[in-house]
């Protein structure tokens, strides 16, 4: 049985200001991720996952295609760390008018209605994808913690990681494997 497999690579690209005299200074250079050595030879890198999170959602699709979501997220840390953030991944919000690629001719809406943390409301922060939930007493090593989310949101059409086109549907924050982004 033939199986495809599909390694991304993340290529960054940075400009040198050091040479400014230099004509190809005005060109990007490429950095290579970590792991691909010069010889282009693949080292795997592991990253231990330090959260586990278990999803529970209600969604209601009305007559106007907004979607009415309560997500209940239970996170365990299972670091030896005290959390004093949690971070969440928010496709929604990566495609509203404000942040959406320049090539999306539609955006999503977004509208956060209520954060909770073991039914205590929690400050958080909202930028691009990520949201930033901010325990106030932080998070203990081994606990666990009931997250409660609750937006609406509307889906672009013909969008990359959120989309009405091809089915593909991402709504629910996502724990992030990153303790800072």
């Amino acid at each position: 049985m033939l199986k495809k497999v599909a390694l991304f690579i993340d290529l960054r690209i940075y400009y040198n200001p050091t040479l400014k005299s230099n004509k190809k200074a005005q060109q990007p250079a490429i950095q290579l991720p970590k792991f691909i050595s010069a010889i282009g030879t693949f080292a795997p890198q592991t990253s231990t996952n330090q959260n586990k999170a278990a999803y529970e959602l209600n969604v209601e699709l009305d007559d106007s295609k907004t979607f009415q979501v309560k997500s209940a997220i239970t996170v365990n840390n299972l670091s030896s760390d005290i959390w004093n953030e949690l971070v969440f991944y928010f496709i929604p919000n990566a495609f509203t008018k404000e942040n959406k690629p320049e090539r999306m001719t539609s955006a999503s809406t977004v509208s956060i209605k209520r954060v909770a943390i073991n039914g205590e409301s929690t400050p958080f922060d909202l930028k691009n994808d990520i949201l930033l939930l901010k325990p106030v007493n932080g998070m203990e090593a081994g606990a666990e913690a009931k997250v409660e989310i609750e937006y609406s949101m509307t889906i672009p059409e013909n969008g990359a990681r959120l989309s009405e086109s091809n089915e593909k549907i991402i709504f629910s924050p996502v724990v992030s494997n990153v303790s800072r982004i």
